[in-house]
C-alpha cells in the first residue's frame, strides 16, 4: 500500500482523495505524516495537503534570491 501511494504522489501532480480506494484512504488517515515526510526527505518535494487531496510541489526561491544568485542589473546594488 505504501509503495503504491508513494509512486502515485511522485508520478501525478495531484492525488485526489476521490480517486483513492477506501483502503488507501484509511492508510493515509494514520500514516500520512510518515509517508509525506519520507517523500519530502527523499525528493525535496513539499506536500500541499488540501481537503480534495495531496499535491507534491517544488519550492521555488523568491525572486530576490534569484537576483542575488544572478543579478539582471549588476550595476544596481542589492539591498
Amino acid at each position: 500500500m505504501r509503495s503504491r501511494l508513494v509512486r502515485g504522489l511522485l508520478d501525478e501532480p495531484v492525488v485526489y482523495n476521490e480517486e483513492l480506494s477506501e483502503e488507501a484512504l484509511a492508510y493515509l488517515a494514520t500514516q500520512r505524516g510518515h509517508v509525506l515526510r519520507a517523500i519530502e526527505e527523499g525528493s525535496g518535494l513539499v506536500p500541499e495537503v488540501r481537503a480534495e487531496g495531496i499535491a507534491m510541489t517544488r519550492q521555488i526561491a523568491p525572486f530576490a534570491q534569484y537576483m542575488r544568485l544572478s543579478p539582471l542589473f549588476p550595476s544596481v546594488p542589492i539591498r
